[in-house]
């Protein structure tokens, strides 16, 4: 069905392949390949990824409502890899602070992704940015730097540290609404993914299919209620 923009009073953006466009299997890879690196002085490079994505998978599947994801992550990883968080966490960290920022070779930041937000503010929407919470703020904060809106006036901006849940889990976009205290009724999801971001849906949220970068894993199937890529949308909201 259409939108009436007039009716919505928050837009929620995912980030990566969506106001950051990349191809997230060749992200994912370069990603994996610089932390093992990384961490090798503490964990052996044949079993760093696999400790990562169990921990990352334990993250997604928690529906825990007393635990912040960053407290299932490091529960699960510094159990697999035999190191405590207090070990571990600084070897992250400086890597986000000093080597991820590399990453941004990967992606194919677009100027239009600014424009669609100022043109999101101007109309008098609020903005969150609804990323999938599995990395620190640090990391967030990082990719938001090269899709070159980091400096926007983001109402919210969900990651590990303050979040519950994952996409696909429609807890998550449950729990943003709920901390937020804004009804669904009055929201806009835009993302690239069709489980991810799509399921908010399922809350009663209106949802725009961004297809730039279209990731589409067949099931569950939810049809968006606009779909395009960024420039159309950037052409939308200018009305």
């Amino acid at each position: 069905m259409p939108i009436d923009l007039d009716r919505v009073n928050y837009l929620l953006f995912d980030l990566d392949g969506t106001l950051l466009p990349m191809n997230m299997d060749v992200f994912v890879e370069a990603y994996i390949k610089r932390l093992t690196v990384r961490a090798a002085a503490y964990l052996p490079p044949e079993s760093f990824p696999k400790y990562l994505w169990a921990a990352t998978g334990a993250m997604i599947e928690s529906g825990d409502p007393e635990a912040q994801n960053h407290e299932v992550f490091w529960a699960h990883f510094s159990r697999f890899a035999r190191h405590p968080r207090e070990v571990l966490e600084p070897v992250f960290e400086e890597f986000y602070l000093n080597e991820f920022t590399a990453l941004i070779d990967v992606t194919q930041p677009s100027p239009v992704a600014r424009e669609i937000v100022n043109l999101a503010v101007g109309r008098g929407k609020q903005v969150v940015l609804a990323t999938n919470p599995i990395f620190p703020g640090i990391a967030v904060r990082e990719r938001m730097r090269w899709a070159d809106i980091h400096d926007l006036p983001w109402l919210h901006v969900t990651t590990y540290e303050n979040s519950r849940y994952c996409k696909p889990n429609p807890a998550y976009y449950r729990d943003l609404l709920q901390q937020l205290a804004i009804p669904p009724g009055e929201c806009l999801m835009i993302g690239n993914d069709v489980q991810e971001d799509l399921v908010a849906s399922e809350l009663g949220i209106a949802t725009c299919l961004i297809t730039d970068c279209l990731l589409d894993r067949g099931a569950p199937a939810y049809e968006p209620d606009w779909r395009g890529g960024l420039a159309e949308l950037r052409d939308w909201l200018r009305g």
